[in-house]
């Protein structure tokens, strides 16, 4: 078995392109998103969140399609994903604002960022195993109704990201999350929060925060592939 280090965007290219595929013995996409709003918190903050496992191999294995309506190129050489499914989706969906499939069914994750949000950590008792792959719902449990998100806006603003709704974005310090990893420029962000340049405490505090998002595509995952030709049977119970 190989190690090697990778940024979440060179492994969200990687998923997009087809070098990453999906095996059969992978469920589907079951993350709720306020998974996804963990999986962020703890990228941003730079807390572990779990390794990727892949296999390469040359075996003529089953795969799943991938979560997104883009067929990937089937004549790529690509590895078989074991262990990140569930993050990576993810990470691409927020990266890419991309919707995401779920049972033939389009579900967009939008998530806001609070630049006003107080520098806390999460929970203390939350660990890497609150954001790996293993902790997810079977997909009947997936399609319940989302908790309400107009409810507890106050308690919102004490947290780092949340589901956007309409209430919180009306609030100024929120600000979505695609536009902050997309094309809008960190003045044209900040201005639209109130903040003017000669309040420099806080802007420069909003500028640090803004540029701490955008890394969140430098953020660097452990990425174990086994390179054995090990029997399909033998990987299954690895995974």
């Amino acid at each position: 078995m190989s190690q090697s280090d990778r940024s979440v965007e060179e492994l969200v290219k990687m998923l997009k392109r087809g070098d990453l595929k999906l095996p059969e013995l992978q469920r589907g996409y079951v993350w709720r998103k306020s998974q996804v709003v963990s999986l962020l918190d703890s990228v941003y903050r730079k807390y572990p969140s779990g390794s990727i496992l892949t296999w390469k191999t040359d075996q003529d294995v089953h795969q799943r399609d991938l979560a997104f309506d883009s067929a990937s190129d089937e004549s790529r050489q690509s590895e078989l994903l074991l262990d990140g499914q569930q993050r990576l989706t993810s990470l691409r969906a927020v990266l890419n604002d991309e919707d995401i499939v779920v049972k033939d069914r389009k579900r967009p994750i939008r998530i806001l960022f609070n630049l006003g949000h107080p520098e806390t950590t999460i929970d203390s008792d939350t660990d890497e195993s609150a954001v790996t792959d293993h902790d997810g719902l079977d997909e009947e449990d997936s399609e319940e109704l989302e908790q309400d998100e107009e409810d507890g806006v106050d308690d919102l603003d004490k947290e780092t990201f949340a589901v956007a709704s309409s209430r919180l974005m009306a609030r100024d310090n929120w600000v979505p999350l695609s536009e902050v990893l997309g094309g809008t420029s960190t003045r044209k962000l900040i201005d639209r929060a109130g903040v003017k340049p000669d309040d420099e405490k806080t802007y420069d505090l909003y500028e640090a925060r803004i540029a701490r998002v955008r890394e969140i595509r430098n953020y660097s995952y452990r990425v174990d592939t086994i390179e054995e030709d090990k029997p399909y049977a033998e990987v299954a119970d690895i995974f």
